[in-house]
């Protein structure tokens, strides 16, 4: 197995700043009576601001600064929308108490090219859902954590390598109880190596043999279990703005991220989402709910935000936007489809790509298209419906382009029409009042059209015209 270690050390920090690109000092400060500095941006750090300095201390160097105290409910929902994000690569994932998301991807490494490019993808990934992770891999889940803790990116896939480099990492990292670090400190044991060096025994009657499973697992001594992480069967993602806004762009870059993060989701389940509602918390008035169709399943990311941004060009919202609900409604299995010969050609997608962007931006009912039913009544076989449903298989027979508002009689006398093909018996309607009893004809007229005409044997047999064939 192998593990890969997802790191956020400013989690904290990336939740707040998502969708700020402002160049202003910000801090999260810890809760309590005596604040102090978990982590700062680095305009503050220019300033002077330094982790674990008390807020007030902070304050009184940098008056400008912006104080947000550390939610760990953001941070929560944050870890849970990577490890949503991160199914498109492996359904074992795990989210560490410490801020981690873990992901084992030792059966997927071939599949996606080899490890580097795995990485690669993971790193800008992450990078365009607006978090900067450290990325370690080890044989070991706990091992990748303490690797990702303690330095920068690390690729290491051999036991051997991982335990020597472990022995290296100071205790610190292994977030253990502060009083039992400090104490083995005092006595000269500063990294996992030093701390292995003394006798079991005693380190396990002085400070904890929970200290030694976590040294354990993170060899891989002992086993190493991590709880898996289900996602959920239907998508919703929450982004609350770092400030209320009116103007769409600014919306839309949040919609973007979490447009990422289900894409990302419906790639892991190889399905594609065909209706998605998206919630626009306001300040003061109830949320504006939009909803927006796709003909066909589709999980790009680039083609649903240019939906959402014809969508949202045409709403009027009535007071500014502070959070943002991204849902799936209806999900699908994608088909697979034979690829063309030709570069470039995606055969019916451009098609359906248009109607999407059609509706989106005039509305559902500005875009019908017309539909075959189940009637063998010709003029009661098909009917106007919404854009994008999908269609009643239409009759084997042939069928004209150009159908009659109301069959014309033919005259008798005239000069002789060519019947090429038929006849085609239609008897139906003795349930709702239009009995119908015809034979169609495929037939030329004397101008050499290819026309529709048919007997009305409950006309005594007089001859109609019906359509005309391309």
């Amino acid at each position: 197995m192998l593990w890969a270690c997802m790191q956020f050390h400013s989690l904290s920090l990336e939740v707040f700043e998502r969708g700020d690109a402002s160049p202003k000092p910000l801090m999260i400060a810890s809760d309590g009576n005596r604040p102090r500095i978990i982590v700062a941006n680095r305009v503050a750090i220019r300033q002077g601001i330094q982790t674990g300095m008390e807020a007030a201390a902070a304050l009184a160097l940098c008056p400008d600064i912006t104080v947000k105290v550390r939610d760990k409910i953001l941070e929560a929902q944050a870890l849970q929308g990577i490890a949503i994000w991160a199914e498109q690569f492996t359904p074992t994932r795990s989210i560490a108490d410490t801020g981690a998301v873990l992901l084992e991807i030792g059966g997927c490494i071939g599949y996606f090219g080899g490890l580097a490019v795995l990485l690669s993808r993971l790193k800008a990934g992450i990078n365009d859902l607006g978090y900067y992770p450290i990325i370690a891999t080890a044989p070991t889940a706990t091992g990748a954590m303490l690797l990702a803790r303690s330095s920068n990116d690390i690729a290491i896939t051999e036991l051997v390598t991982m335990q020597r480099t472990l022995r290296k990492i100071s205790l610190r990292a292994l977030n253990y109880l502060p009083r039992s670090i400090e104490a083995l400190e005092a006595t000269g044991a500063r990294t996992i190596g030093d701390c292995l060096a003394l006798p079991r025994d005693g380190v396990a009657r002085r400070y904890g043999q929970a200290l030694l499973d976590i040294i354990g697992r993170a060899m891989g001594d002992i086993p190493d279990p991590q709880k898996l992480f289900i996602s959920p069967e239907l998508y919703s993602g929450k982004l609350e703005l770092p400030a209320p806004v009116w103007d769409a762009e600014a919306m839309l870059f949040g919609v973007k991220r979490l447009t990422q993060e289900m894409c990302g989701w419906l790639a892991g389940r190889y399905c594609g989402v065909t209706r998605l509602k998206l919630d626009l918390v306001h300040e003061a008035v109830a949320p504006t709910s939009l909803v927006l169709n796709v003909s066909k399943p589709t999980r790009t990311a680039d083609d649903l935000l240019l939906l959402w941004r014809e969508r949202v060009s045409r709403e009027k919202f009535p007071d500014r936007v502070e959070v943002i609900v991204l849902s799936t409604v209806e999900i699908m299995p994608l088909d697979s489809r034979s690829l063309s010969l030709l570069q470039g050609d995606h055969g019916d997608e451009n098609d359906a790509n248009l109607l999407d962007r059609l509706r989106a931006r005039l509305g559902e009912a500005a875009v019908l298209t017309l539909q075959a039913q189940a009637d063998y009544r010709p003029e009661r076989a098909w009917t106007n419906e919404v854009a994008g449903k999908l269609a009643n298989q239409s009759p084997d027979a042939p069928r004209p382009i150009w159908f009659l508002t109301e069959p014309q009689c033919l005259e008798r006398g005239g000069e002789a029409w060519i019947l090429v093909d038929g006849p085609e018996r239609i008897e139906a309607g003795w349930w709702d009042a239009g009995d119908v009893c015809r034979d169609y004809y495929i037939a030329r007229n004397p101008e050499g059209q290819t026309v529709w005409i048919y007997r009305d044997w409950r006309r005594e047999g007089q001859w109609f015209l019906h359509g005309f064939f391309a």
